[in-house]
């Protein structure tokens, strides 16, 4: 059996059987080594804790990603628009300095 099935194992037939005895009484007559199975539970807290603190991470990365793809979307919008701005000005200035030819002031 491995540590976590006997600690859970341990904690269940204490709060079954405990008849009014505190779990380090209860590992006492059982036989359970106490310090053991305190050291056990706070692994699984520190564990859980843990576990919990990567899938909070994982989600903000993922949103962070997911904002970043955005914004870059939206500056390649951005940069699209300006080349076609430059685009149509300088075909404006190019009509210009035709009228300018045509009238002679170049």
């Amino acid at each position: 059996m491995d540590s976590k099935s006997y600690f859970e194992k341990a904690m269940q037939d204490f709060n079954q059987f405990r008849n009014g005895r505190s779990l380090r009484k209860y590992c006492t007559d059982e036989g359970i080594d106490y310090n053991w199975l305190m050291m056990e539970e706070d692994y699984i807290k520190k564990r859980n804790a843990l576990l919990a603190r990567i899938a909070h991470a994982r989600r903000v990365y993922e949103e962070q990603n997911a904002l970043a793809e955005k914004m870059k979307a939206k500056a390649d919008s951005l940069e699209r628009e300006c080349e076609e701005k430059d685009r149509q000005i300088a075909e404006l200035e190019a009509r210009i300095n035709r009228i300018k030819r045509n009238l002679g002031i170049i």
